[in-house]
């Protein structure tokens, strides 16, 4: 496997990592796994600013995920 195919690779894994961790940390209507983390929404002092920032990171994050696995299909195709 060529160099940067790895190095395209090991980013996407990353991404895909950053991606799991924003929408686990989101807050939803139940609370779900950001409720049993950080505590419930009413004792603690996040609020609408920290979902929408978590909203903003899982959008670029995801749209750079997208973008590298085409890169990496690109790759993967001509580079053999």
């Amino acid at each position: 496997m060529h160099f940067m195919t790895r190095v395209v690779l090991g980013i996407c894994i990353f991404l895909s990592m950053v991606i799991i961790f924003c929408v686990a940390m989101q807050s939803t209507k139940s609370e779900g796994l950001s409720g049993s983390i950080g505590g419930s929404r009413g004792s603690s002092f996040k609020g609408s600013r920290q979902d929408e920032f978590l909203a903003k990171i899982t959008r670029y994050t995801g749209v750079a995920w997208i973008l590298g696995h085409v890169v990496l299909a690109y790759m993967w195709v001509h580079l053999r």
